[in-house]
């Protein structure tokens, strides 16, 4: 296999010290599986959350180091190898390893199938050790090609050569999970700046040349990844042709170089449009100490991919927490549409988060991505402290809110960035806390290379609408109470955060969402419960009821105001908190909007989680949902400006004979089209026609699958679509 690995972050930087770092707190960002942005086909994220289950499986095969290969494989004639049992072993069939040693590069040869994955995995309560001899190249477990497979609750490591690998999958394999492994010391043996060494604990490695040949559908899960020395490479690396890869609730620490890395653009993959990993999550992981002596490095790093979120992660004690980089130049294929929310940044020496390129000439740009209500605490004070809690650099619409950004140091900037303002293009701020006990207007912000002095000062360079304010944390850097912070965030956000919890698995969104990664819980989200008893309701609740329930039904628009939001929440937490009395006038199956045969809070919940899934393309604001929509269609540049549901509306597409929008629905739904036109304009939706009046809301019930929106008559200019 070729070498390849990351280059410096910031350039190829010596360092020539060491780092006498501070001790931060251990924090458990680990998020329930069901509020995760996963990623992949419907079967494959039920088998996610289906986890693992230590009932042991009828027609099962076992290794045992008291085996034989001459065995028949099953618990009592145990086979001595695991390659004998890969040898063998048959889609739907659970390999078990009995606790011991085993010794050797190991490989599969046989792909599961839908619902019949093949399963590597430990004996139940018992450790099985996989290793390899030292010196020899190669994965101490390689998929070879294979898909559906599982593996499972193995301790993987101490292998030391030049090309070293715990788990490799390095031809267009789908379908993997691995989860519950340690997995540790995969060391090269040449490490160094001028060597050709490389190892990582897990590496997808996409060279295939088209979507069908791309490594998709992966779950990397609740693994612990440490002590690994991986040279130009990292302990957790996604690269090149890759897609749906979700890597959920891992600890990643004490490892040379990046933690968990998606990286793309450098050729991998023939491919150049295929060249990118894509649509995938980080979530719920802890990294820490992700430190290397001859480069700078991150714990968490997007470099060359787009579409990724990144959520709820915890990194520390490294040298930079997070960056979105883009250390190739390929301006056909962006980094874009990247989403790092709700994370703790703390304590990390070169910097909290960086976004850009880091050159003008050598390096692209990072485009399109959201910074939103992460907490950044005493980031960038060590030698690369010139870069400040955020650093910006070379990058295009980029929008940060509702941060906290915490130093106790006077001596470094809030934010750094090297590069002139022509390349930190359309940067926006809004409701980011600073703190620094150099107060308001003595803090230091170097943007776009311009030093500002003080918030006012910051503010007026970038037309942002920042804050300066002291929170005050509790040790896990949630906020207390009366912090401020509390209630001030802004509520932009919203349709963005995801699964509705904080970064401590709770309701996201109290009155106001606050700032930071952590939203305080005053009580005023109850869990409420229901209860049947033989008093009558009054008429007053009886007509409340009423009216909620006729328009629970369209989605959770209570107040019938055209929109799904907080207020609706309101009324209808103010039902619920008053349900102790006789349910029997009640709708039950409207007000129980989970379906879960009671009426509280999680139906709340559900209409929220129900109203975020919308896939919404906006013309005028530019924003497209996971790309969800596509696009064919010229503007039309006398579009008036109009208003819906609240939103300003002033660019418009035509719809010609050359137009078509087209999206994939994994389930039927309705689809919104606001459009203008004359009183006869016409428009095809999967080619049947619907009448378009001035300034109307169309709504049609469209079909899973593939849908098209196309002409019929002239005079039809689209402005916003919706789909749910």
């Amino acid at each position: 296999m070729k070498k390849w690995g990351l280059k410096a972050l910031g350039g190829l930087i010596l360092l020539s010290s060491t780092f006498a770092l501070c001790q931060g707190l251990t924090v458990n960002a680990s998020i329930p599986k069901d509020k995760i942005t996963l990623y992949g086909d419907d079967a494959f994220k039920a088998e996610i959350l289906a986890g693992s289950s230590d009932t042991i499986s009828n027609n099962a095969i076992y290794v045992s180091p008291n085996g034989s290969d001459s065995n028949t494989g099953t618990i009592n004639s145990p086979y001595l190898t695991v390659q004998k049992a890969l040898d063998t072993v048959k889609a739907g069939q659970t390999i078990y390893l009995r606790g011991g040693t085993y010794t050797g590069h190991n490989t599969f040869k046989t792909s599961g199938a839908d619902g019949n994955y093949i399963t590597l995995r430990n004996y139940p309560n018992e450790k099985a050790y996989l290793t390899a001899t030292s010196n020899t190249d190669g994965a101490i477990i390689g998929l070879n090609g294979n898909d559906y497979i599982k593996i499972e609750g193995l301790d993987i490591g101490n292998l030391s050569s030049v090309q070293a690998y715990g788990i490799l999958l390095n031809a267009d394999e789908n379908h993997i999970i691995i989860r519950n492994n340690e997995i540790h010391n995969l060391l090269t043996t040449k490490p160094g700046e001028n060597e050709d060494g490389e190892a990582n604990a897990i590496l997808c490695y996409g060279e295939g040349k088209t979507e069908e040949l791309s490594i998709n559908n992966i779950c990397i899960e609740n693994n612990n990844v440490h002590n690994n020395t991986t040279g130009w490479c990292e302990s957790v690396s996604v690269t090149g042709n890759a897609k749906y890869v979700n890597i959920i609730n891992n600890t990643v620490h004490d490892n040379t170089n990046i933690g968990i890395d998606f990286y793309g653009n450098a050729g991998y993959c023939s491919v150049a449009e295929l060249d990118q990993p894509r649509y995938c999550v980080a979530a719920g992981n802890t990294v820490y100490k992700s430190i290397c002596s001859y480069a700078e490095c991150a714990g968490l790093y997007v470099d060359g991919a787009r579409d990724v979120v990144l959520e709820n992660n915890t990194i520390y004690d490294s040298m930079y927490g997070i960056e979105i980089g883009s250390e190739e130049k390929q301006d056909n294929y962006p980094v874009k549409n990247i989403i790092a929310r709700n994370n703790l940044v703390y304590n990390n020496s070169y910097g909290g988060i960086r976004v850009g390129g880091y050159d003008k000439k050598k390096t692209g740009y990072v485009k399109d991505t959201k910074i939103y209500n992460n907490t950044l605490v005493n980031n960038g004070s060590g030698e690369g402290g010139w870069n400040g809690e955020f650093c910006f650099v070379k990058c295009d619409g980029i929008d940060v809110q509702n941060n906290i950004v915490y130093k106790d140091s006077k001596e470094y900037p809030m934010i750094g960035g090297d590069l002139p303002k022509e390349y930190v293009l359309n940067v926006t701020f809004k409701n980011n806390i600073y703190y620094n006990p150099l107060g308001a207007d003595s803090i230091n912000f170097e943007f776009a290379k311009v030093n500002s002095e003080g918030i006012s000062a910051f503010n007026t360079q970038t037309g942002g609408q920042d804050l300066y304010g002291k929170p005050t944390f509790n040790s896990d850097y949630s906020l207390n109470a009366g912090s401020y912070g509390i209630d001030i965030g802004s509520s932009d956000v919203n349709a963005y955060m995801g699964s509705l919890t904080d970064l401590a698995n709770n309701y996201r969104i109290i009155n106001t969402i606050d700032c930071g990664a952590f939203e305080y819980q005053d009580g005023s989200m109850p869990t409420v419960t229901t209860t049947t008893t033989t008093t009558t309701s009054t008429t007053t609740t009886e007509s409340t009821t009423e009216t909620t329930t006729a328009y629970i039904s369209q989605k959770g628009d209570v107040n019938k105001d055209g929109k799904i939001d907080k207020d609706d929440c309101a009324i209808i937490l103010k039902i619920l908190t008053s349900i102790t009395t006789d349910t029997s006038n009640y709708d039950n199956d409207a007000l129980d909007f989970n379906k879960d045969g009671k009426i509280n809070l999680f139906d709340v919940i559900a209409i929220l989680k129900d109203s975020t899934e919308a896939k919404i393309w906006n013309y005028t604001t530019g924003e497209n949902t996971d790309n969800f929509f596509s696009v064919t269609a010229n503007q039309n540049s006398k579009a008036t400006t109009i208003t819906y549901n609240g939103l300003t509306l002033s660019k418009a597409i035509k719809v010609e004979s050359g137009t078509n929008i087209s999206f994939n629905a994994t389930k039927a739904g309705k689809l919104t089209i606001v459009a203008t036109g004359s009183a006869t304009s016409k428009i095809l939706v999967n080619k049947t026609e619907y009448t378009i009046n001035s300034g109307g809301e169309l709504i049609v019930d469209v079909p899973a699958g593939n849908n098209t929106i196309t002409k019929k008559s002239s005079g039809v200019n689209i402005y916003y679509i919706k789909f749910n």
